[in-house]
């Protein structure tokens, strides 16, 4: 039997529906990611990340390890900023501020457009410009 795009497609609606079942019982949402596939084989990338129980039983996401970076990086530096607010970058417009990936010394830190929902890297100086 060799694969087809319609028997791809029916194969992922058949793997979402049981990665819903699981997501439930573990209390994790998964990610499908692309699938490709030859005459014999198919492959995708599954990503998870577990909910948390935040205040008044509201589901939260447990924080990624770029935010607890993020956190651990204002923590050292003595930066007061309030991660809730949007802030204005230079030719980026309006960002939130996601997360400080430390292996980047040039840019380090990672904002996300408020339009649009793109991820972008930017210095420590077109942070501290935008959160003064």
């Amino acid at each position: 039997m060799a694969l087809t795009r319609d028997t791809v497609k029916d194969i992922r609606s058949d793997v979402e529906a049981a990665l819903r079942q699981i997501a439930q019982k573990h209390n994790i949402d998964f990610n499908l990611g692309r699938i490709t596939f030859s005459n014999t084989s198919v492959s995708c990338k599954v990503s998870g990340v577990v909910r948390v129980t935040g205040v008044a039983g509201v589901q939260a996401v447990a924080p990624s390890a770029d935010m607890n970076n993020l956190l651990m990086y204002l923590k050292r530096t003595g930066k007061q900023v309030d991660l809730t607010k949007t802030y204005h970058f230079a030719n980026l417009g309006l960002c939130n501020v996601i997360g400080y990936v430390p292996r980047r010394p040039k840019y380090p830190i990672i904002v996300q457009t408020v339009v649009g929902n793109k991820r972008f890297k930017v210095s420590e100086f077109s942070f501290n410009l935008a959160t003064k």
